[in-house]
């Protein structure tokens, strides 16, 4: 007999509370989610069409499609003035030089026609305009002088500059002639004029850097010079120094603004290869430096904000660099002001081997630093007086407090050091002598009239009185219509102590236009006479103890004419 088969087990008893509840929270998930899919699919298509619609041109197939298809020339688009649609075609005359039409120069002192403008205003508008949109709408332009225009334009997005960049423009000008621009093909143009945009869009740099780098034919090296004056490419700035191109880093020293990283880097001394021109450069007769790496650091200390411990180091350059080539900028000189003064430094330059046509190469180098250093206002008060005290003995010193500018005073200072410093040249006295009346000089003009001798003191307040007094004198002229009448001279301060509608009196009443009238601050006077048959002319006298600017010592003037040395001829 057939087995029976066995009966099945009873069934678990179900919660049906619990899948009830599972049931409804699922639901709920799913519900969530599809909303959640439904709003990002939403967002993306908002997005997408706004996107699509700012920079519809970069979608194009092409730049001679219209923007608008069926839109005729003369109807504005999208916002876009009607005058801007003309610039989608191809111009017919550019903007370029023209000259007049006769053969006569316009320019006499020059020798040549001047040149003039000719504009076209779509270019001008390439250039000029701020409005993203017009700018947008200009990349589908045929004409390659607009597209290159907007390369230019500081307003040009950088999203707008990456599309301009990727353009294959014409490889030659043909019938755009005579067309202003510098390079030998539309593109270069396009790229000089993106390289030099102050807005350059740094992802442009990078990618000529790099193509560059592995010597693609499109970027040259005249696109890394220009990058390099470029605030906008100064990440590169370091990694064009490692190239180790020596032209590069002469430029890059003198143009640009340079991190401390990089003026490290340049600072050290770089193995560079040199081409036959530049090796000349560095061989006499020609040498004005001994090598590149001294031609860098000089541009260093000169342009850049260099370390004190680097521009110690260049300091052993500069011992040997030629004559009045060399220098440091007056930032970096007030640096090191103090190390210049020590006796080390000093008999490090002195102990120059190098002379040339008789003189010291060291010794004039050193004194080019004391004069840097005498006339610079990064001076401090305490290196400028270092510096005479260390230079000048007591008669020297008592020489430059006179008047500076007396051919006498600079004679006597020069016999003066020549006695201190008997081998010396005279090129190399007078070098010294200028660098101490300088220091001197500075140190005057901080600490004001105060500080200039006496007699100095005295002529220029005589100086000042004598400008106050023309003021009111004229004023007077205005006020009456002739000068101050004055039957014999009048010693003011003394014959007259005030000037008032009535002329200079003792005492004035009604409208006063000078109180108390200064007298000479040497006790003397200042002398004033009219003719009495001119009364638009006058004459104010006074003397100076010495000269001052160009007045002469003695008996000077003032008069309608201004203010002359010698005797009044009234």
């Amino acid at each position: 007999m057939p087995e029976r088969e066995q009966p099945l087990p009873p069934a678990p008893e179900v919660d049906r509370a619990a899948l009830d509840g599972a049931y409804v929270q699922r639901r709920v998930r799913n519900r969530r989610q599809f909303l959640l899919w439904g709003v990002a699919v939403v967002g993306m298509t908002v997005l997408f069409s706004v996107y699509f619609f700012l920079f519809r041109p970069m979608f194009l197939s092409g730049v001679s499609s219209p923007v608008v298809p069926g839109i005729a020339p003369t109807t504005a688009v999208s916002g876009i003035s009607a005058d801007l649609i003309p610039c989608l075609e191809l111009q017919s005359e550019h903007t370029h030089q023209i000259y007049s039409s006769d053969s006569s120069f316009d320019c006499p002192t020059c020798g040549m026609s001047v040149g003039k403008i000719k504009t076209n205003p779509c270019e001008d508008r390439a250039s000029l305009t701020g409005s993203t949109r017009e700018i947008l709408f200009l990349l589908n332009s045929r004409d390659p002088l607009v597209i290159i225009r907007l390369a230019s334009n500081p307003n040009t997005p950088a999203v707008a500059q990456w599309s301009l960049y990727r353009k294959r423009l014409a490889n030659d000008w043909g019938g755009l002639e005579p067309a202003m621009y510098t390079q030998d093909s539309p593109w270069g143009e396009l790229l000089f004029q993106l390289e030099q945009n102050p807005n350059l869009d740094g992802k442009i740099a990078e990618d000529i850097f790099t193509r560059f780098t592995v010597h693609d034919v499109a970027v040259e090296v005249g696109d890394i010079f220009t990058l390099l004056k470029n605030p906008r490419a100064a990440f590169l700035l370091l990694r064009i120094a490692r190239l180790d191109n020596l032209r590069f880093n002469i430029e890059m020293a003198a143009y640009a603004k340079l991190d401390e990283d990089t003026v490290r880097y340049l600072a050290q001394n770089i193995s560079y290869t040199l081409s036959e021109s530049d090796q000349y450069s560095y061989d006499p007769p020609y040498q004005r430096f001994l090598g590149p790496n001294q031609e860098v650091h000089h541009l260093l200390a000169l342009q850049q904000d260099v370390p004190k411990e680097l521009l110690l180091t260049y300091l052993n350059e500069f011992r040997e660099c030629s004559r009045g080539v060399c220098g440091i900028s007056p930032d970096n000189l007030a640096k090191i002001e103090g190390d210049v003064l020590t006796e080390g430094v000093k008999n490090y330059f002195f102990s120059s081997p190098t002379v040339v046509n008789g003189l010291s190469r060291g010794v004039g180098n050193y004194l080019t630093l004391l004069k840097a250093m005498g006339t610079s206002k990064k001076t401090s008060d305490q290196s400028l007086q270092l510096l005479i005290d260390t230079f000048a003995d007591a008669e020297v010193k008592a020489l430059l407090l006179e008047n500076f500018n007396r051919i006498a005073t600079l004679v006597s200072i020069d016999a003066a050091l020549a006695k201190k410093y008997p081998t010396w040249r005279d090129s190399e006295i007078a070098d010294l002598r200028q660098a101490l009346g300088s220091a001197q000089q500075n140190l005057n003009l901080r600490q004001g009239v105060s500080a200039l001798p006496a007699v100095n003191q005295r002529d220029q307040r005589r100086l000042v009185d004598i400008k106050q007094l023309q003021t009111v004198i004229e004023l007077y002229l205005v006020a009456q219509g002739q000068y101050p009448a004055s039957g014999r001279p009048l010693n003011l301060g003394v014959d007259a102590t005030c000037l008032g509608d009535r002329g200079f009196a003792l005492q004035c009443t009604g409208n006063v236009l000078m109180q108390n009238l200064m007298r000479d601050p040497a006790g003397g006077f200042y002398r004033y006479t009219t003719i009495p048959e001119r009364s638009d002319q006058y004459c104010l006298k006074f003397t100076l103890e010495s000269p001052l600017g160009e007045l002469l010592a003695g008996k000077n003037y003032a008069s309608e004419v201004g203010i002359r040395s010698g005797i009044c001829g009234h």
